[in-house]
């Protein structure tokens, strides 16, 4: 498998940066009850993909453009800039950790194409690092007086926990893979198969399914993302 070359510094950080605010807008318009927390929340999956794939040097730029996409997505919302501000610690430490300890285990080596290569995303970069985030950003929502310090979290480590299984591998693919190599798993039957049987249950479950959240429909549509 041949990498892709890296892009240009400014390109991949404005790249990072309109790509988290569409993620971020997306999950709040979604899933969150206004000035709480969301309960679907692809964008860190975003971000950690990004960082994860990315020199280091290029981290300080890149969380740049977390922070200003995250910002951008929130204040558009209609959400308080002091509240707004309130979630950037949390997000950044989560996917600082998640990209710094995928790296450190090594899985840039083997790519994602093995059984053990993607437990070890998950298990990594879509619930360790979120027992973290959802930890710290639970206890600043908690000072500021946004709710129970419970509640948010389940919310938070739900949220981040769905959004990171269903898109991270995705990212690190597309970020990592020959354009060549995706198109063939794209029209791999397979994954034909089982994305139209994922739409397929997902608009069969809102039609006949009464759900509680946001969150419980969100579990019927989990994509299948990379193939071997």
């Amino acid at each position: 498998m041949t990498p892709r070359p890296p892009p240009h510094a400014l390109k991949e950080a404005l790249l990072l940066a309109l790509l988290y605010a569409a993620a971020a807008a997306l999950s709040i318009a979604l899933s969150r009850q206004p000035g709480s927390v969301a309960n679907l929340w692809f964008a860190n999956a975003v971000g950690v993909g990004f960082l994860a794939t990315a020199s280091r040097r290029r981290w300080p730029g890149l969380m740049l453009a977390v922070i200003a996409g995250n910002l951008l997505a929130n204040l558009l919302q209609g959400l308080p800039p002091s509240l707004a501000l309130a979630f950037l610690p949390a997000n950044g430490a989560e996917m600082l950790l998640a990209a710094w300890a995928l790296r450190k285990v090594g899985f840039g080596r083997s790519g994602l194409r093995t059984p053990g290569a993607m437990l070890q995303l998950l298990a990594i970069g879509a619930i360790g690092a979120q027992l973290v985030g959802a930890t710290l950003g639970a206890a600043t929502l908690r000072s500021l007086g946004a709710g129970d310090f419970w509640s948010m979290w389940q919310r938070w480590m739900e949220g981040s926990t769905i959004g990171s299984i269903s898109l991270l591998a995705l990212v690190i693919c597309l970020r990592r893979d020959d354009p060549a190599l995706i198109r063939r798993d794209l029209l791999d039957w397979r994954a034909l198969a089982l994305g139209a049987a994922a739409a397929g249950v997902t608009l069969l479950s809102r039609r006949t399914c009464r759900f509680r959240s946001s969150t419980s429909r969100s579990r019927f549509s989990l994509p299948p993302s990379c193939w071997s």
